[in-house]
């Protein structure tokens, strides 16, 4: 049977790995405990986490650190970053002020004498693709400004006679128009776009009517009673409404499904109370019973950097308090989805929205294409970059690290927001992060991680 480690045997075996830059600063007791905190000794970091004592034993070290050193080796100068802006749009945009980094915030200004807008992103959208979108939404406007004959014309072309524009909304395409079926009389309203474009037809042919606003509200009553009032209506159940909470008086914007379906309600009264660190651990263990522990409270049940550990495999991970003690478990144990235990691909994929906005996901998945994951979204869906993993489960530590590193930029949307359909939308970001990102999985591969 192998001996057990003293505490002063796993000192020493620390600093012959990591000299000084190390230090246990508390011991959990035994080496596959992933309890045990350690901190960086660097006065300019200073950085503490917790993981197993046989980790940071073997290779381990401050990941911060590291990240650090791989960014300052490969970071761009000011002038290099001006000589890719002009290589990308010539003199069209200018860097007025440099933020430092690749992925810290930097002042731009559009050079067309017309235009003149200002704005502030990162270094790397800019020298990869992201010009002025003043500019670029004109573009965009004037490419949807139809006369009511083209429309027309074009509705005939997808649905024939079948369907009839019966009063167009305004001079573009986005517009809500009215709408009526020749065959049944139904009527709705929707944009030209959905009609022409996209292949909206009718509702009530396909069995599907669309509810009305009393119908709508009596499905809310069925469900919260009192508590949740919609104020005002999207016009169908996936657009974002106004609800108010019946007890605060809260108002705030979600999709009908959400609230009548899903059963959302008010995150004040219901939802995500503020709790305690102690209250977030008895909710924890009352969901998990003993096998997702709570390893570091960030203070607020929303906030994505608190850290947990699994006590059957000993994974760690950062997320929220609220999905932990609401849903989700060790995605390293789960015996659906993801398996960790066959080769697995990190994937960096750009998702474009309905109204053209660009966001941006980081995941993981066992599908190989990588993008057999979106073959049922109606968004549309571009590969950017894919890393394949012969561990799975390296794949997992690098999607984890992504996530909690870049939590900043996350797009905030919760469960049942978002663009895509099946899920996945919490991992959405606003900005363009592949430099960095590609910086981060270089380190991972290498070993260079929590």
């Amino acid at each position: 049977m192998t001996r057990r480690l003293t505490e002063e045997e796993i000192h020493e075996r620390i600093r012959e790995t990591h000299g000084d830059a190390v230090v246990m600063v508390e011991y959990a007791g035994k080496t596959s405990d992933p309890s045990s905190r350690f901190r960086c000794t660097d006065p300019e970091c200073g950085h503490t986490w917790s993981t197993t004592t046989s980790n940071v034993c073997h290779k381990t070290g401050c990941r911060r650190c590291g990240h650090t050193r791989q960014s300052e080796a490969l970071r761009l100068t000011e002038e290099e970053i001006h000589e890719r802006i002009r290589e990308k749009h010539g003199d069209a945009v200018v860097m007025t002020r440099y933020g430092g980094g690749t992925v810290k915030m930097s002042d731009f200004k559009c050079a067309d004498p017309e235009c003149g807008h200002t704005w502030s992103t990162t270094t790397s959208n800019v020298c990869r693709k992201t010009g002025c979108r003043r500019c670029a939404n004109r573009s965009i406007s004037a490419a949807r400004i139809m006369s009511e004959k083209q429309i027309h014309d074009r509705i005939g072309e997808r649905h024939g006679q079948k369907i009839v524009m019966t009063r167009y909304g305004g001079s573009t395409i986005r517009d809500r128009s009215d709408f009526k079926c020749t065959d049944c009389g139904y009527s709705w309203s929707t944009t030209a776009q959905a009609v022409y474009r996209q292949g909206s037809s009718c509702a009530a042919c396909k069995g599907l009517p669309r509810r009305t606003e009393d119908e709508v509200h009596a499905l809310i009553r069925a469900k919260h009673g009192t508590t949740v009032v919609m104020i005002g209506y999207a016009g169908n159940m996936t657009n974002k409404s106004n609800f108010e909470c019946g007890l605060c008086g809260r108002a705030w914007l979600t999709s009908v499904t959400s609230v009548a379906s899903k059963g959302s309600r008010c995150i004040h009264c219901f939802g995500n109370p503020l709790l305690s660190e102690e209250q977030v651990r008895e909710r924890i263990m009352k969901h998990h019973e003993g096998r997702i522990v709570l390893v570091r409270y960030a203070g607020s049940v929303e906030a994505r950097a608190s850290e947990f550990s699994c006590t059957d495999c000993g994974y760690e991970w950062s997320t929220s308090a609220i999905s932990v003690y609401s849903h989700t478990g060790c995605r390293a144990c789960a015996q659906y989805g993801y398996d960790p235990t066959k080769p697995g691909t990190l994937y960096y994929v750009k998702v474009l929205d309905t109204e053209g906005l660009a966001f941006f996901k980081i995941g993981i998945t066992n599908a190989d294409p990588p993008m057999d994951r979106f073959a049922n979204e109606s968004a549309e869906v571009e590969l950017v970059r894919a890393w394949k993993f012969e561990q799975g489960s390296e794949a997992l530590d690098a999607e984890s690290a992504a996530l909690n590193r870049f939590a900043s930029f996350n797009a905030g949307f919760g469960q049942g927001d978002g663009p895509l359909r099946a899920g996945g939308n919490t991992e959405l970001f606003t900005v363009d992060l592949l430099d960095e990102l590609e910086l981060l999985v270089a380190g991972c591969m290498a070993g260079d991680h929590e």
